[in-house]
């Protein structure tokens, strides 16, 4: 797994996401915040199965306060292409499930 490869590599005092739907090991890492979400899970259960990355993200905003949760939504829905806007939502319903989620 991806955890195993890269964990070493992340700064002390920095954080790692684990999609724990795909990742059954845990870091070893003292030093770091070690974020688990099921988002592969979540997403396939919702029908959104290529949107797993936006539900961590959503995760990642609400557990770091990285971005102004608003202002990030606004974000994603807008970057849907015009074409498109269901992207957007989609997007935007993906994130606030990651955002929601209780571990």
């Amino acid at each position: 797994p991806s955890l195993l490869k890269f964990e070493g590599r992340v700064a002390a005092g920095g954080t790692i996401v684990i999609d724990s739907a795909l990742i059954d090991v845990k870091t070893t890492r003292e030093d770091v915040t070690a974020l688990y979400i099921p988002a592969t899970q979540m997403a396939n259960d919702a029908g959104f199965p290529k949107l797993a990355n936006v539900i961590i993200l959503g995760y990642l905003v609400k557990q770091t306060g990285i971005f102004d949760t608003d202002y990030f939504m606004e974000c994603i829905k807008a970057s849907a292409p015009k074409s498109k806007p269901e992207l957007g939502e989609m997007n935007a319903k993906a994130l606030l499930m990651g955002y929601n989620y209780e571990a």
